[in-house]
Order: C-alpha cells, then sequence, then structure tokens
C-alpha cells in the first residue's frame, strides 16, 4: 500500500515537471530590437503609404512580437501581421501603411513599437515623421465618401471635411459621390442645398419683377 502511494507521489512530481516546463517555454521572453527604422516620408492627404521596419530577436530563444504605429493627428495605421513569432536572433521587415485625414500642409510624428507579448516591458521604438501634403480635389459640394468609418463631405469643391464617425460602419451606396453611415437615413448637404436654391431662385424672380413694375409706373406718370 504504501509502495503505491509514493508511486503515485512521484508520478504526480513528474507531471508537474513537466507541466511547469511547458509553461517555461510558453513564457519564452523576447529581446526586441529595432535594427531600420522608417525614414520620414512624404504623403497626400487620404492616401495611403507603405512603411517599413527591421526588427531581430535577440534572445536566445524563440518569442512572439506585437508591433504596432501611433501617430498624431487625424490618422489611420496598421501593421500586418500585428503578431509574429522570432526565432533566436532572427531579424525580419515588419510592413504597415499609415494614411491621413487632414487637409492641411504639415508634418506629423509617428512612433512604431515593437514588445514582447509574454513580457510588454521588453520593448523598442523608433520615430519618423510624415509630411502630409493637401490632397488637389475637384469635387461636388456636398459630395459624400467613406474613410474606414468614417464620413466625409466635399466643402467648397476643393477638399473633404469630416463630417461624423459611424457607429456601424460607412458604406458606399453605390452611386458616385453619395456615401452614409450603416443604419442611418441618406442625408447628404446636397439636399440642404437644393432646398436653399429652391428659395433663391423665387426670390430673385419676384425681385426682377417689382423693378419692371417700379420701372413701368414711373414711365406712365411721366
Amino acid at each position: 500500500m504504501k509502495f503505491k502511494i509514493l508511486l503515485g507521489i512521484f508520478f504526480i512530481i513528474i507531471l508537474i515537471n513537466i507541466y511547469s516546463s511547458e509553461a517555461q517555454i510558453l513564457r519564452l521572453i523576447g529581446e526586441p530590437k529595432i535594427l531600420v527604422c522608417q525614414e520620414d516620408i512624404e504623403l497626400v492627404s487620404l492616401a495611403y503609404k507603405e512603411v517599413k521596419f527591421v526588427v531581430q530577436n535577440q534572445a536566445e530563444n524563440n518569442a512572439n512580437f506585437n508591433a504596432f504605429i501611433v501617430c498624431e493627428d487625424d490618422s489611420h495605421q496598421e501593421i500586418f501581421p500585428s503578431r509574429i513569432q522570432f526565432k533566436s536572433d532572427e531579424i525580419e521587415t515588419i510592413q504597415g501603411r499609415v494614411s491621413f485625414g487632414t487637409q492641411e500642409d504639415k508634418s506629423v510624428s509617428c512612433i512604431f513599437t515593437v514588445q514582447d507579448l509574454n513580457n510588454p516591458d521588453n520593448k523598442d521604438s523608433c520615430n519618423f515623421n510624415v509630411n502630409v501634403k493637401p490632397r488637389p480635389i475637384d469635387c461636388d459640394i456636398g459630395d459624400t465618401i467613406c474613410r474606414d468609418n468614417d464620413l466625409y463631405a466635399c466643402e467648397s469643391g476643393t477638399k473633404f471635411v469630416k463630417i461624423k464617425t459611424c457607429e456601424l460602419g460607412c458604406e458606399e451606396t453605390g452611386k458616385v459621390g453619395v456615401a452614409k453611415c450603416k443604419g442611418e437615413q441618406l442625408v447628404t448637404n446636397k439636399s440642404y442645398q437644393k432646398k436653399e436654391s429652391n428659395y433663391i431662385i423665387p426670390s430673385i424672380i419676384i425681385a426682377f419683377a417689382i423693378i419692371i413694375g417700379a420701372w413701368i409706373i414711373k414711365r406712365k406718370r411721366k
């Protein structure tokens, strides 16, 4: 009986050691190092620009890294893939892209970061700048377009401005210059402009008629 108990304890100890070893393997910590950062770039508003970074795992074991970009201003950034498995001393090129909605001529600062998934404090970062140029636009006032989940409208025929962020996403209707937020009625600036024009044209006609009438009355009095 004692022998069976000792044998059972022995197997339990072996299983604990096995699981502990597997847990240590799963918790391997990497050492991310950015070897080459993206140089400063220039792009046109609302257009995407590809960015590249060269990263190395300088740990003696394999590791999983998470990478991301954070930029100032009205921007959109993505890394693909955002999670990458590295072998020891392996060097990989991580790619992504950035885009900006601003219509101003300005320089925006961005930070690229790569970190170990098991220990986020093990990370490396680098900075690069993006010089954003306004997109030359020739659009009809009131035209709407989607950019990710944001709805934009043409203003003054030369630029698109952000109207709102759509909670359920933004969708194109299939008609040129007509987009809307999902689950919402289609409302564009065009509808308001048409209403305004409906009032402006009759007003002009009435004013012209008053001027002609006054001129006729004046001639008769003479």
